[in-house]
């Protein structure tokens, strides 16, 4: 995660043991990556971009990564602007 100033995050990590959901609170100008099919719910002003793993490492690493570690190859960033902005999380099955 990345922001303009380093602020804490809040999170929450709901309806666990099972079926468990991470709640997490950005506030504004912040950046938070997960691989694609994560996000369960955002708040309406939070963007979305989308991009490949390649820029992470190069073209081996991510194809190594994605083959062996069965990571997705597409993550996406969301971004909050200038209000804060809520994601909700899940973990793939």
């Amino acid at each position: 995660m990345s922001g303009q100033a380093e602020e804490k995050i809040d999170y929450e990590i709901k309806y666990r043991p099972a079926y468990s959901l991470l709640e997490v609170h950005l506030p504004p100008g912040s950046v938070i990556r997960a691989e694609a099919g994560a996000m369960i719910y955002m708040s309406s002003n939070i963007e979305v971009k989308t991009h490949t793993r390649i820029r992470e490492g190069g073209i081996w690493r991510t194809v190594k990564i994605s083959l062996l570690g069965g990571e997705t190859l597409f993550v996406n960033d969301y971004i909050t602007k200038n209000k804060p902005g809520i994601v909700g999380f899940a973990s793939a099955p």
